[in-house]
């Protein structure tokens, strides 16, 4: 591992971190890099911790400030104190991540016996940071200090279940923000069979059903079929089967 306590890390595409402590106004800018199952931290209020640009993949990892500038960058099983994005939403990731301060002990790496950040208390199962439990129970939460945590989504357009299928199939996808959500059946030529949703929604897992019919209520055909998905500014596409 490494550890930074005096200046912070810039790297590139092609590096990776594993198992690291980085304390600093900028603890580590990336582009493009991996950092897993590390530690990243500022006690410097007008820093973050760590800056990061395209291609950045972040796994496992306690963070207390974040700040992404531009294009994809993925948080994967991490907890994020804070994350400043501005006119970049649509470029993150989030999958499994938890909005919410790590809870480290005082000025330390370690973390708060309650803090998300251990295994225990996290969905992933995972230890988040390269340090484990410092100390005991913070107050901060039972103070109100930090909100609630909150499960972040990533926009997918799932699997069909069942599929093949007759006569009907669950499309289930999830959000990762509220907004116009349209989900449409088209054949192989193109053609739109069936609207199945165009309305606001909110974030987190929807569903919907197709019972095989078009929007004239007419028995479609066997054969196969595309659903596409368009919200949050992105578009998913999943082939699904019909057989009679």
């Amino acid at each position: 591992g490494y550890r930074s306590d005096l200046a912070g890390v810039c790297a590139g595409e092609d590096v990776v971190f594993n198992n690291c402590t980085f304390n600093d106004y900028n603890g580590a800018i990336l582009d493009g890099s991996e950092i897993r199952n590390s530690t990243v931290r500022t006690l410097d209020s007008s820093g973050y911790a760590l800056s990061a640009w395209s291609g950045t993949v972040v796994e496992n990892c306690a963070i207390s400030s974040a700040y992404v500038f531009d294009g994809l960058v993925t948080f994967t099983c991490s907890c994020i104190g804070q994350v400043d994005y501005r006119e970049y939403e649509d470029d993150i990731v989030l999958i499994d991540s938890i909005l919410a301060h790590p809870l480290f002990c005082g000025s330390e790496y370690t973390v708060h016996s309650n803090s998300f950040c251990l295994p225990e208390n996290n969905d992933c199962g995972v230890l988040m940071g390269a340090w484990g439990e410092g100390c005991g129970i913070s107050a901060s939460i039972e103070e109100t200090v930090l909100p609630d945590p909150v499960i972040a989504y990533e926009t997918r357009l799932h699997s069909c279940c069942p599929n093949p299928f007759n006569p009907s199939t669950e499309l289930s996808y999830t959000l990762s923000r509220p907004g116009t959500v349209r989900l449409t059946i088209y054949d192989v030529s193109g053609r739109r069979v069936r609207e199945l949703v165009n309305e606001p929604q909110g974030t987190g897992p929807q569903s919907a059903e197709w019972d095989g019919r078009d929007d004239d209520d007419r028995s479609a055909p066997a054969g196969v079929y595309f659903a596409r998905l368009e919200a949050c500014g992105k578009v998913e596409t999943r082939k699904l089967a019909l057989v009679k």
